[in-house]
């Protein structure tokens, strides 16, 4: 099977999924097309978009698949305006955020299906954006098992606090609340814009707070925590999971808002806790379970570190992708 895969990023490995899948002998063909500033991914997309069509022009392929939603969104409308239905597309980890629904109503008419990390995003997007729910797959990301060689290379931790971060519906606030008054510092990574203003103009002496920084330096700053705490507003996506499967990776013990699609990767009391969304009382429970035991940190880091081998190393991810591109497939081509 020949193959244009539309990516956003340099993969560590040429093959990029299929460094991963020894037995399949597809042929593979790359765009990829980096953010484009001032405007990000919106600034890209007439590029990507160029070059994915200067590729089609020049063979035939059996199939387009693109990462993520930023990706493959010109070529889906590119696709709705011209009629365009050959060769199938698909859309590997859709997520929708931040895009009016009747636009991508409009553009996922021309898409033949969809991966999404999660059951509720699943349902979601076939109820949302009236997307046939027998073409979108639940497929649970994974991630490359990078912690042994950063906590490797980690000095020995100076300090003892919890750590959060991150950017996607964070709720810092919550997190704050349920801290307040605890004799428990609390280094947090993130933008300005996410933190309470009082958190930043009058800070708890427990708060040690900076602007993001590269992401080695981030999953330092995590894998140094004696308990990561991922506190996040409501939303219909699986906003918070690369912080998740990371700390999972690298055997900390995790606290995790119970909204989304985090809840799946997940299973409260054995690898993880799950507190209720703007409960600062609940997650102080939880911070407090945790942070008096240490045997349990140790118990809940261990058994998230096995279920992240099993589950969520990227070879198992690779594997459960292509299982899901197949299925698609398959069904946009039906004998």
């Amino acid at each position: 099977m020949r193959i244009l895969c539309l990516l956003d990023y340099h993969h560590r490995y040429p093959e990029w999924l299929w460094a991963h899948l020894p037995q399949v002998n597809d042929q593979l063909d790359f765009v990829i097309v980096p953010p484009a500033p001032p405007l990000g991914y919106l600034g890209s997309a007439p590029i990507h978009l160029r070059h994915a069509l200067r590729r089609l022009r020049q063979g035939a392929y059996d199939l387009v698949l693109a990462w993520e939603l930023k990706n493959g969104l010109a070529y889906a409308l590119y696709r709705r305006l011209f009629n365009r239905c050959q060769p199938p597309f698909i859309i590997l980890s859709f997520a929708g955020r931040g895009l009016p629904a009747w636009l991508l109503r409009f553009a996922l008419r021309s898409v033949d299906g969809l991966t999404v990390p999660s059951a509720l995003e699943a349902s979601f997007s076939a109820r949302h954006y009236g997307f046939p729910a027998s073409r979108v797959l639940a497929c649970p990301n994974g991630i490359y098992d990078d912690a042994p060689r950063l906590q490797a290379a980690m000095p020995a931790p100076s300090e003892d606090y919890i750590f959060a971060g991150g950017y996607s519906k964070r709720d810092f606030k919550t997190l704050l609340q349920a801290v307040d008054g605890l004799d428990i510092p609390v280094k947090i990574i993130a933008p300005r814009r996410l933190l309470p203003s009082a958190a930043l103009h009058h800070p708890p002496s427990t708060l040690h707070y900076s602007l993001p920084t590269p992401r080695p330096q981030y999953w330092q700053a995590m894998f140094a925590a004696r308990l990561i705490v991922i506190p996040l507003q409501p939303a219909p996506y699986s906003a918070g999971l690369t912080d998740l499967q990371t700390a999972m990776s690298a055997a900390r013990p995790v606290i995790v808002t119970n909204t989304g699609g985090l809840a799946e990767y997940i299973e409260h009391g054995q690898d993880g806790l799950l507190v209720p969304p703007g409960d600062p009382a609940a997650l102080r429970q939880a911070i407090l379970e945790l942070w008096n035991d240490p045997a349990a940190c140790h118990r809940l880091g261990a058994a998230a570190r096995q279920r992240y081998e099993t589950q969520y190393a990227y070879e198992a991810f690779a594997q459960r992708t292509y299982a899901a591109v197949r299925q698609l497939l398959s069904a946009a081509n039906p004998l």
